[in-house]
């Protein structure tokens, strides 16, 4: 086997390094970080089929970081020019699997964001949902005041794209839901981010490599990996 300058600890590392970038709220630096792993790991050689699993964990969780700052990322284009677009990609951002205490800081930013726009109803669902992940002693008392301020006064100042309660997936491109059962869901044969069909054959906006591809084709194939280690 040749000597490789890329491997799977290596990587682990890189993602290691990546995850205080996000904390810190430096999301380009963050998003290049976690593009650049992506890329490397396409040099990768793996032999076994739990080596497989751990490359297929690692794409998945840097294709929703990098789904989490793009979206996070347009949010801050859009909020002063369009609010609505603003919440909506807010509200999007807290549906990525993320670690635990990202999940809260998406949660803490979409409650806030809702609450300045007059959406108490829905600042409350976030709070809630940020109670839930069980946050530091000042935001949980922060949680608790909007959720009593909204059912003191329920209700939105507008409507928006959002349904917490039907499961959905961002769409890559357009960075809009994709609700369960409405359209057959098309991937990057690459990192597995999700579109919608309309754009199949084209390159992934997400990891910036890989094709959009529907079937069995999307995401990493394990006898394909098996079998570039073992000619490798």
């Amino acid at each position: 086997m040749p000597r490789l300058c890329i491997t799977m600890p290596s990587l682990v590392e890189r993602l290691k390094g990546a995850y205080p970038l996000f904390t810190n709220g430096k999301f380009p630096e963050a998003l290049e970080a976690f593009q650049g792993i992506v890329c490397a790991a396409t040099l990768i050689v793996v032999e076994t089929r739990q080596q497989v699993g751990e490359l297929k964990e690692l794409l998945t969780i840097c294709s929703e970081y990098m789904t989490a700052i793009r979206l996070e990322l347009a949010r801050r284009t859009t909020q002063t020019s369009d609010p609505k677009r603003s919440i909506e990609l807010a509200a999007y951002f807290t549906h990525q699997n993320l670690q635990p205490t990202h999940k809260m800081l998406a949660l803490k930013s979409a409650m806030g964001v809702a609450f300045k726009l007059k959406l108490l109803t829905a600042a409350g669902g976030f709070a809630r949902r940020l109670l839930e992940e069980n946050p530091r002693p000042e935001i949980a008392t922060q949680a608790r005041k909007v959720v009593q301020l909204s059912e003191q006064t329920p209700g939105n100042a507008f409507e928006f794209d959002y349904n917490e309660k039907n499961p959905f997936l961002v769409c890559n491109a357009d960075l809009t839901p994709i609700y369960r059962g409405s359209v057959k869901i098309v991937r990057c044969k690459l990192c597995r981010a999700a579109y919608l069909p309309s754009y199949k054959g084209k390159k992934c906006d997400n990891c910036g490599l890989g094709e959009i591809v529907e079937g069995d084709l999307a995401g990493l194939n394990e006898q394909a990996v098996l079998a570039r280690g073992a000619l490798d």
